[in-house]
């Protein structure tokens, strides 16, 4: 659902507390490798490898695209390498706008990309049922496109192993 023009942003508590834990377990782990670096956003001139023809902001610099747990990089000889990004998506509704993370899969390989998911909009049939929407289908087009994806994982030990193995096959 897209809120209309003029709308000011907003985050729920809900959603700046799932944020939070995921970004910190997220953290947690990567601190572990020690060739591993977290970057919390990247350009879209970094990404394209050059100036970006419409994602300029007013100021005339390149946009920039944000990642809850960061963008995870790999550093070998002092060089910094993208090697995959770790989100987090919470709603109350399946029909939200969950498929921005899918912008993930236009740069990078879908198996770089590690996404937790929480809130009851993503319990299936919370709302509508046995599934369906918008959300239904990513998750669905995320699993089985190679994609982690953890779905209501509140138990840290759990995330943190699955977090764990991801970050192993980069």
């Amino acid at each position: 659902m897209t809120a209309p023009k003029g709308t000011a942003a907003f985050t729920t508590e809900q959603s700046k507390a799932s944020e939070k834990i995921h970004t910190q377990w997220v953290s947690d782990v990567v601190s572990e490798f020690v060739n591993l670096k977290i970057r919390k956003s990247i350009s879209v001139e970094e990404i394209i490898g050059k100036r970006p023809t419409y994602a300029i902001q007013k100021n005339g610099k390149s946009t920039r695209i944000n990642s809850d747990g960061g963008f995870i990089y790999k550093v070998e000889n002092g060089e910094e390498k993208l090697v995959g990004v770790a989100e987090n998506k919470f709603q109350t509704a399946r029909a939200n706008a969950v498929e921005r993370a899918s912008k993930y899969a236009l740069f990078m390989d879908r198996r770089r990309i590690f996404i937790s998911c929480a809130g009851v909009g993503f319990i299936k049939g919370s709302d509508i049922g046995i599934g369906g929407s918008s959300t239904g289908t990513f998750i669905d087009l995320a699993i089985n496109g190679g994609v982690t994806l953890l779905e209501n994982v509140t138990d840290e030990k759990t995330f943190k192993d699955t977090l764990r193995t991801w970050v192993r096959s980069l």
